[in-house]
């Protein structure tokens, strides 16, 4: 899957492998090497997952676009300063999504990201409700796999609530800037979406 450096990295790595990594569906929580954290949250199930990718008569949905970058810190969404126990949360999911993702538990995963984001992130063009299925069952395992070297997710900064009620922090490594923004669902923060901001420091460009 490569280094696990950033947010993009982890969810385009998703993207491109498909749900044919998909396991551990019944695998009980562990802790990870990949982000020193422990996963515990409960997977998707299979029917769920399928759901979001496949129609009711088979047909693959259409996956949502992701987001697109904007240049700079400067233009990003702004907002009030999130609270202590906000800050704490929104972290707590990013480094959990790490940990699942460090242990090869792909349907954990999944169930810190909001339905939209697991839609982005579906079968390949020409993959079959069916194929897809048996992918993801064939691969349930009972122990689960860590994989990659071990690397900590550097803390959000700048948590702040924006109007809509979400939840917006930036993830800085490297000097590379993501943004991602957080919605609150059945008293847990999901990623809900995520996008590019550019270098630190850097000025936005004017529209």
């Amino acid at each position: 899957m490569g280094r696990l450096v950033t947010i993009t990295v982890v969810l385009v790595s998703l993207a491109l492998v498909g749900p044919g990594v998909a396991r551990a569906q019944d695998a009980s929580p562990v802790a990870s090497p990949a982000a020193g954290g422990t996963c515990m949250v409960e997977p998707r199930s299979t029917d769920e997952l399928l759901a979001l990718w496949f129609g009711p008569e088979g047909t693959p949905l259409a996956a949502p676009l992701p987001a697109s970058p904007v240049a700079g810190e400067a233009a990003l969404p702004q907002g009030e300063a999130a609270d202590e126990e906000t800050v704490a949360a929104v972290n707590a999911t990013l480094q959990e999504f790490s940990a699942c993702l460090g242990a090869n538990q792909f349907a954990r995963a999944f169930a810190l990201l909001s339905d939209d984001l697991v839609r982005q992130f579906g079968p390949t063009s020409g993959e079959t409700l069916e194929q897809v299925r048996t992918l993801l069952e064939a691969q349930l395992i009972a122990t689960p796999e860590p994989v990659g070297q071990p690397t900590e997710v550097p803390a959000l900064r700048d948590v702040r609530v924006l109007d809509d009620g979400r939840v917006g922090a930036i993830l800085e490594e490297e000097g590379e800037l993501i943004f991602l923004i957080f919605e609150r669902q059945d008293g847990r923060w999901l990623i809900a979406e995520f996008f590019e901001a550019g270098q630190a420091g850097a000025e936005a460009t004017p529209a």
